[in-house]
């Protein structure tokens, strides 16, 4: 493990939001193993200051401004094989958490799991990997879950994607970029939703799919 008397580690963080981004670069530079910080505002930036080797650690957000962070994930796993990436989001829906793991990430934390961050950052540069245990319960609970296309509702997966982001409090621009839709195509998705459950309002859907259990 990386010591005060041995300080070497090197973090980067991509996030989108700059009042949490540097809260982030404080806080990280203060753990006793990390020498250096370096953060960038979005993933387009990021790519082309980024060379291999990779850093020890990179935090990467999952609701950026050009490219989702997930995309990232793939576009630097591609690029530097074996990266330490992590997933620091406010998202906890399953398909997110999937999708992350599937391109490249070793760890998924939630912004509100933060002031366990130090700890987490221990587990990471001993080469391990983490899911928080929300994340962690998430995911076991997504095995037991009904598949939406077998329940009374018929919901595609991409259905069931949207009902998770509205359920997660995303507007339609913010659900239409993290899964390259048009806005107009994520709208005509939210009207067929709404007939399936037979709902009038987000607050009637995140209602009945809770009662339904499809999130």
């Amino acid at each position: 493990m990386l010591s005060a008397n041995n300080k070497k580690a090197s973090v980067y963080i991509v996030e989108n939001e700059e009042s949490f981004r540097s809260f982030l670069e404080q806080k990280i530079s203060g753990h006793p193993a990390v020498k250096t910080v370096v953060s960038w505002p979005g993933g387009e930036e990021f790519l082309q200051d980024f060379s291999p080797p990779c850093p020890d650690i990179l935090f990467i957000d999952i609701r950026l401004k050009e490219m989702s962070g997930i995309d990232l994930a793939r576009k630097v796993s591609q690029k530097a094989e074996g990266c330490r990436i992590v997933m620091l989001t406010a998202l906890a829906g399953t398909d997110f958490i999937f999708q992350s793991l599937k391109n490249g990430a070793i760890g998924y934390i939630l912004k509100n799991d933060i002031d366990n961050l130090y700890h987490y950052i221990d587990i990471f540069l001993n080469d391990g990997a983490i899911l928080t245990p929300e994340i962690a319960l998430k995911i076991h609970r997504s095995f037991h879950k009904r598949n939406p296309a077998e329940s009374e509702f018929a919901l595609t997966v991409r259905e069931q994607q949207i009902i998770e982001l509205i359920s997660q409090g995303l507007k339609t621009k913010e659900v239409a970029r993290l899964l390259t839709l048009k806005e107009d195509s994520v709208r005509q998705y939210v009207k067929r939703v709404y007939q399936k459950l037979q709902v009038n309002s987000r607050v009637e859907l995140i209602r009945k799919a809770e009662e339904e259990g499809l999130i």
